[in-house]
């Protein structure tokens, strides 16, 4: 049976342990499904094997399967990587065209106020 669990890890650790959990699988199944691989060739060879290699051949689907299950989680965790490094870009963007906007509004507002000052009298002079 199968479960999810869920623990956070700084975002720079992201690649790494993205690479460590493929290392794992590969490790615990690459060795099994050459070794099932072989069975298999070898069960076939023997044409009266046929039955055991049917057998194999399931046995070598689940290995399969879970390393292909593997791939897909650290397929989607690098993908939400990826996505909130673009959101952030994307944020740090619109923090930038934000300031911009401000520092235009600034420069218009004070436009504004130099033209609503009487003409003749500086800012010193109404105090």
């Amino acid at each position: 049976m199968r479960v999810n669990i869920s623990y956070s890890i700084d975002l720079e650790e992201m690649i790494e342990t993205a690479s460590k959990l493929i290392d794992d699988i590969v490790v615990k199944e690459g060795e099994r499904i050459l070794d099932k691989v072989a069975v298999i060739q070898k069960r076939l060879a023997e044409e009266s094997n046929v039955n055991e290699a049917i057998v194999e051949i399931k046995n070598l689907r689940s290995s399969l399967a879970m390393v292909d299950m593997r791939l897909s989680e650290c397929s989607e965790l690098l993908v939400g990587y990826q996505r909130i490094l673009f959101n952030d870009d994307i944020s740090s963007n619109k923090y930038d065209q934000l300031q911009k906007n401000i520092e235009h509004l600034q420069d218009q507002v004070e436009t504004q106020m130099e033209s609503l000052q009487p003409k003749g009298l500086s800012s010193d002079e109404e105090g």
